[in-house]
């Protein structure tokens, strides 16, 4: 395994651990030297993103624009010295998801479709088109409501709710759509399988 490769992880998971490092950061370091942990982490996770091997995918156009939204932000915090530019970081996030799986709507493939047909081996069938197409404005409506809730927390709420929400609360609920998409997918596969015999 490359040294980018353990880097990406390990960025990753930070990146994923943002609302507690947050949190734990302001509680124990100098608001300053938090500032500059984040801006270290957004500006080392664009650099690696930008490098990505494939250039039109879509992964690496959410994590360029979300490590350097993540980046502004810790800049205007720095500048500011005020920890609520720092905790719009998870609105950016939902809304980039939102914008990319609603743009892809008006496009011939919505992402989810791009997405299924890249892991598939075999052609797609007829009713993929429109299932995907469900779905993904069944994610769209998540990340409008998650990142309007994540706004909520960051402009009126204290930085423990905004900690559980954004930390805890916002993937279990992403978790849960998984689940429910994987579930709901198993039964419409073999409908239309049975419908077919």
């Amino acid at each position: 395994m490359s040294f980018r490769t353990v880097a990406t992880i390990i960025i990753g998971i930070l990146i994923v651990l943002y609302p507690f490092i947050v949190f734990i950061g302001f509680h124990t370091l100098p608001i300053k030297w938090l500032y500059l942990l984040l801006i270290c982490l957004f500006a080392i996770r664009a650099v690696f993103s930008s490098k990505q091997k494939n250039q039109r995918h879509i992964s690496k156009k959410i994590f360029v624009f979300a490590s350097l939204g993540g980046l502004a932000f810790s800049l205007s915090g720095l500048m500011f010295e005020n920890i609520f530019f720092v905790k719009f970081y998870p609105v950016i996030i939902s809304l980039l998801f939102f914008i990319v799986f609603a743009t892809s709507l008006t496009q011939k493939e919505n992402v989810i479709y791009q997405f299924a047909k890249k892991t598939s081996s075999k052609e797609l069938p007829h009713f993929v088109v429109s299932y995907t197409k469900k779905v993904t404005i069944s994610w769209c409506l998540f990340f409008l409501s998650n990142g309007l809730i994540s706004l909520y927390t960051t402009m009126f709420s204290s930085m423990k709710v905004w900690m559980l929400y954004n930390g805890f609360i916002a993937y279990f609920a992403i978790a849960t759509m998984i689940t429910a998409e994987l579930i709901i997918r198993f039964f419409v596969k073999r409908k239309y399988k049975n419908d077919s015999l």
